[in-house]
């Protein structure tokens, strides 16, 4: 951009100023200057017009420095700002993982048979069971070898008269003294 001459009148004081900034702002900083200087001489008739001047000069260093000052805190909280975003995009994408994750043992658990886990503890037990029954079956003739009277099985020793049931499986419940929800009790 070149620069030019732009010949200014403030308030009776003439001056030139080379600039490279267009006519048309430099002529609207000095109408704001005669419009400050202005109100400065109507508020206080004595004052000189250097007064005003040095008056007016102090006015528009506050307010740059103001603005300035501004500017910093807006910097500042922008900064954390965008620091406070990098780490929510950050718990973000870690939360995506994790939920990804949970899915894939979701689905994964949602694919093994229902009873997989179950059976297995079951085949575990009904193992230790037989293991059990084989040496009691081993201690049995071990007694008997030694020809001491073998302790009678324990099922032996159960009352016959009173049936265990476990109520929680349908197919040790009768049909006797059992009334469906669903079927009317025709007595």
């Amino acid at each position: 951009m070149e620069k030019k001459r732009i010949k200014l009148d403030i308030n009776g004081v003439v001056c030139g100023i080379i600039t490279e900034e267009p006519e048309e702002y430099i002529e609207e900083l000095a109408a704001e200057v005669r419009k400050t200087m202005t109100g400065i001489t109507s508020s206080s008739p004595m004052i000189t017009r250097e007064s005003a001047a040095v008056m007016t000069a102090l006015s528009f260093i506050d307010e740059s420095r103001k603005s300035e000052e501004k500017v910093a805190r807006m910097k500042d909280r922008l900064t954390e700002t965008e620091r406070k975003a990098l780490e929510l995009e950050r718990r973000t994408v870690e939360l995506q993982k994790q939920n990804k994750q949970l899915w894939e043992e979701t689905e994964a658990l949602l694919k093994e048979p229902a009873s997989g886990a179950l059976s297995e503890e079951k085949q575990k037990l009904e193992s230790r069971v037989f293991e059990l029954e084989k040496e009691n079956d081993r201690l049995r003739k071990s007694i008997e070898q030694s020809g001491a009277a073998a302790p009678a099985p324990q099922e032996e020793k159960r009352d016959k008269s009173v049936p265990l049931k476990n109520p929680l499986r349908s197919d040790d419940l009768s049909g006797e003294n059992f009334i469906s929800f669903f079927e009317k009790n025709e007595e």
